[in-house]
C-alpha cells in the first residue's frame, strides 16, 4: 500500500523528486551485471578490414582480372552453349560499364571499389541505400531511363551481377544460378519501394546463351534526352524502364573438365566429363563454378562502333555482330 500511495503522489505532483532514485539505479545495474554507461551505437570496422574478414583468407588477386574480349576466334572456342549465361551491361558517360564491388558494413555504411583498384581505398558510395552488414556484391552502378525525349526521367540504380556474401551468408561456393536465386531473395528482402528517395537495387536479368535471341528482342531505338533528337540503342527491362547498353557479359557456369550437352534420346541435358568421357544427368559438385571461377572466365562482347545489332547499324569486318552470334548458337543447337 505504501508503494501504491507513493506512485499516486508522484503521479499527481510532477515536481516531486526521489533522492534515492540514482542509488537504486546503480544497485540494480550492479545486481544485473550491466555496465553503468550510456547507450551508444557499436563502432563500425573500417571497410578494408571487413573486406578481408569476408574473404576468409581467400586471395583477392583474381578480382583484378579484366573480362576477356569476345572475338570471332573466342566465339568459335566455346564448345557448349549450355555452359554459358548472358547479362547486358549499361553504359556510363565514358562509354563503358561501371562494374564494381560493393561492401556494406550495415545500414547506409556502404562502400565501393573498382576491380582494378582492390589494393587501394574503399570509397563511400554516394547513393542513398540501406543494406545489411557483411554484404559483398559484384554489381553495376547504372543510370536507368524512363520515357523518351524531353519528358524522359533518369534514375540511378544498382544492378547486382553476382555475390560473395549476403548479409553474412557466404554464397561464393554455390552454383551461379543458386547465387542468382539467393540474390533475388536478398533484393526482395531489402527493397523498400515505399521510400521513393532510396536508390533502387535490382538483380540483373540473366539469359542463357542458347536463348540469346531474347536479348536482341529487348533492343530498341529510343530518343534519349540530351542526344539532340537522334535515336540511340536502348535495352528495355521487364519493369518498363530502359538503359543505354555497352555490351554483353558472357559467364561460364560449368567447371572444367565438365560441360553440359543435350541428349536427343532422353530429351534433356546432361553433364559430360571431357577427361574421363563419363556422363551423368545430375550435376556433380565438382562441376559447380564458384564466384571466383565465373569471375575469372567472364567474356565481354563490346557493342562499340562497327558492331551491327539492329537495322541501320553498319557492320565492320572482323567484329562479332548480332548475326555472328545467333548463327553460331543456331548451329550449335542444330537449328
Amino acid at each position: 500500500m505504501l508503494n501504491l500511495a507513493k506512485i499516486r503522489a508522484f503521479a499527481q505532483n510532477a515536481d516531486l523528486y526521489e533522492e534515492r532514485q540514482s542509488d537504486l539505479r546503480k544497485e540494480c545495474l550492479k545486481l544485473w551485471k550491466i555496465p553503468d554507461r550510456a547507450r551508444s551505437a557499436p563502432s563500425k570496422p573500417d571497410p578494408k578490414s571487413k573486406f578481408f574478414e569476408l574473404m576468409k583468407g581467400e586471395s583477392s588477386d583474381y578480382m583484378n582480372f579484366k573480362a576477356e574480349e569476345l572475338t570471332q576466334e573466342k566465339l568459335k572456342a566455346i564448345t557448349s552453349v549450355y555452359d554459358y549465361y548472358c547479362i547486358v551491361l549499361g553504359m556510363e558517360t565514358n562509354s563503358q560499364s561501371h562494374t564494381c564491388f560493393i561492401l556494406s558494413l550495415g545500414r547506409n555504411h556502404i562502400f565501393w571499389k573498382e576491380p582494378t583498384t582492390l589494393g587501394g581505398r574503399w570509397i563511400k558510395l554516394d547513393l542513398k541505400m540501406d543494406l545489411p552488414a557483411n554484404t559483398l556484391l559484384f554489381a553495376e552502378l547504372i543510370q536507368e531511363l524512363n520515357g523518351e525525349g524531353r519528358a524522359q526521367r533518369r534514375f540511378k540504380a544498382v544492378h547486382i551481377l553476382d555475390a560473395i556474401c549476403l548479409g553474412g551468408d557466404d554464397v561464393r561456393a554455390l552454383s551461379f544460378m543458386e547465387r542468382v536465386n539467393y540474390v533475388q531473395k536478398f533484393v526482395k528482402a531489402v527493397s523498400k519501394p515505399s521510400i521513393p528517395n532510396l536508390t533502387p537495387i535490382k538483380t540483373k536479368e540473366i539469359v542463357p546463351l542458347k536463348e540469346v535471341d531474347q536479348v536482341f528482342d529487348h533492343l530498341t531505338m529510343k530518343v534519349v534526352k540530351g542526344s539532340g533528337g537522334i535515336p540511340q540503342l536502348c535495352y528495355s527491362m521487364t519493369d518498363g524502364k530502359h538503359f543505354i547498353p555497352s555490351g554483353l557479359l558472357i559467364i561460364k557456369t560449368v567447371e572444367y573438365p565438365w560441360t553440359i550437352a543435350y541428349s536427343k534420346t532422353n530429351q534433356r541435358t546432361y553433364f559430360f566429363n571431357t577427361k574421363t568421357r563419363t556422363s551423368v544427368f545430375d550435376g556433380p559438385s565438382e562441376a559447380v563454378s564458384s564466384f571466383r571461377s565465373c569471375y575469372i572466365s567472364r567474356i565481354f562482347w563490346s557493342w562499340d562502333s562497327g558492331v551491327k545489332l539492329v537495322d541501320g547499324h553498319t557492320a565492320a569486318s572482323g567484329k562479332v555482330h548480332r548475326h555472328t552470334i545467333t548463327d553460331f548458337v543456331d548451329h550449335a543447337l542444330g537449328r
